[in-house]
């Protein structure tokens, strides 16, 4: 379950997310912004905690166009990606990450 740790991009991003471990949860912060290097230090993943029962990390995912956090469920695929499921309401948005190192 630690694999989420690391540094991910989604495919229509240049921005780069580093996930850590806080202790008793996991988090994500822009590292890298080229387009738009006002987000770095921003957090976007926050209190991602492991569900081994859905086999899915879950905490929130802030949208950094609409200032508001979502919850979010976080699925490993493999090593290499993770596909996020961000809820809103009866709306939901799936983005698929992939590992940058």
């Amino acid at each position: 379950s630690g694999s989420i740790v690391g540094k991910w991009k989604e495919p229509d991003d240049d921005a780069v997310v580093q996930i850590e471990n806080k202790g008793t949860y996991y988090e994500g912060a822009v590292v890298e912004a080229p387009s738009h290097p006002e987000g770095i230090s921003t957090v976007i993943f926050k209190n991602l905690i492991y569900d081994a029962t859905d086999g899915v990390w879950k905490g929130q995912v802030y949208s950094i166009e609409k200032k508001k956090d979502y919850n979010v469920e976080i699925k490993m695929s493999d090593p290499a990606s993770f596909t996020m499921k961000a809820k809103a309401g009866i709306l939901s948005k799936t983005i698929v990450w992939t590992r940058v190192e």
